[in-house]
């Protein structure tokens, strides 16, 4: 069998976003979860209990922006999907807080979407939002400014998404 250019299996590559193509070929859509159920049930998700969360395709500056909230809150990205023979699969890959505002924050994604070079600890979230475009989804809330912290913590402290890369889980595992 012939070797496969492995971003061809993806389609080409735009020129005027090589770093995604280098990214995207690196990894051949690899997407590990680390699933700890027994922090699905910590105490610390209390804070989000009964949150009304807002979703939108995330996609371009037009009509999804106009439509979060300048203030602050906290955020998370879904890719979302659906195979015939199950119902919609939801995958939660990353959350964050906006302490200077959920809309400011929401333009820094598209544009790091968009080329602009990633951060060395941001890598698997430019891939992300390239590799799954027409599939991902903006999800957020706002809060007070003095308790996104605290929010954010609780979702990916105890959901684990993939693309969080500090973690508060040493000694928590195990009890």
């Amino acid at each position: 069998m012939p070797e496969v250019n492995p971003v061809n299996l993806f389609g080409q590559v735009p020129s005027d976003r090589p770093t995604f193509g280098h990214i995207l070929a690196e990894d051949l859509g690899l997407w590990p979860f680390k699933l700890y159920p027994q922090l699905w049930i910590d105490p610390q998700l209390k804070l989000v209990e009964g949150v009304t969360w807002s979703k939108v395709k995330f996609g371009n500056l037009s009509g999804e922006m106009a439509l979060i909230p300048e203030g602050p809150g906290v955020y998370f990205f879904t890719v979302e999907g659906r195979v015939d023979l199950f119902e919609s699969h939801k995958f939660l890959f990353y959350a964050g807080k906006a302490a200077s505002g959920l809309r400011s924050r929401y333009g820094d994604y598209l544009q790091e979407r968009e080329g602009e070079e990633p951060e060395a600890d941001r890598v698997k979230i430019t891939k992300f939002l390239n590799y799954f475009q027409d599939r991902v989804y903006f999800h957020y809330s706002e809060f007070p400014q003095d308790q996104v912290g605290a929010v954010e913590s609780a979702i990916k402290d105890n959901l684990t998404p993939p693309a969080n890369t500090i973690l508060k889980l040493k000694g928590r595992l195990y009890k």
